[in-house]
């Protein structure tokens, strides 16, 4: 086993301590976009668990279509956060909507879907590669403008607040961006080391917003 193979148990080690402690701020505060982005820390603290699971034991169909599943929704619960922090309520619930509609739709096909098991080998390297293409196509919508509002989303906080998290959310966003682009294109192990410093990133933004 690579050494980089054991990377996304440190990633979840920071998921779910982010997860944890933005939940504790919520009930303090009761500030909504503390819950959204601890529910994208939990989604990110499963990903990683099987990430780091399939490294040693390997993958299951079932395990690899739950990681499959919730990978895409990270990017779109961030987004729900930014929304939140950022007091867009129309956007904010329109961007729900569309969300669980779209969610409901790609968690009906991953249970459908083909797993070319083949590709399974692969470990935490797999991203997406096993399932079929038609499946896969759901994830940018999903994906695409949840990354886009978390980076757009946090420059336009930051200038308007000039808070240093704000713009940190931005660049987290970006790194997720960057690692998924190398996932894609078969650097692997790159794709781990960039999830736990995006990881990192996000986590200390989102405490600090």
């Amino acid at each position: 086993m690579a050494v980089t193979e054991f990377v996304p148990a440190l990633s979840a080690i920071v998921s779910g301590l982010a997860a944890f402690y933005l939940v504790l701020l919520y009930t303090r505060s009761r500030e909504l976009h503390y819950l959204l982005f601890a529910i994208m820390m939990a989604d990110m603290l499963v990903g990683q668990i099987l990430e780091f699971y399939s490294g040693i034991r390997g993958w299951s169909v079932g395990l690899y279509k739950v990681y499959y599943y919730t990978s895409p929704l990270s990017p779109a619960l961030g987004a729900l956060g930014v929304l939140a922090l950022m007091g867009r309520r129309r956007a904010l619930v329109a961007f729900t909507i569309y969300m669980v509609a779209l969610g409901a739709l790609l968690a009906y096909s991953v249970m459908e879907a083909s797993v070319d098991q083949s590709r399974l080998s692969l470990g935490p390297y797999v991203g997406g590669a096993a399932i079929e293409e038609g499946v896969r196509r759901l994830s940018p919508p999903l994906t695409v403008p949840g990354g886009l509002i978390l980076l757009l989303g946090g420059v336009t906080l930051y200038r308007r607040t000039r808070r240093a998290a704000h713009l940190l959310i931005a660049l987290g966003a970006l790194v997720f961006m960057i690692a998924g682009g190398l996932l894609r294109h078969g650097y692997g192990a790159e794709f781990l080391v960039l999830e736990l410093i995006g990881t990192a990133i996000l986590a200390y933004a989102y405490v600090e917003s």
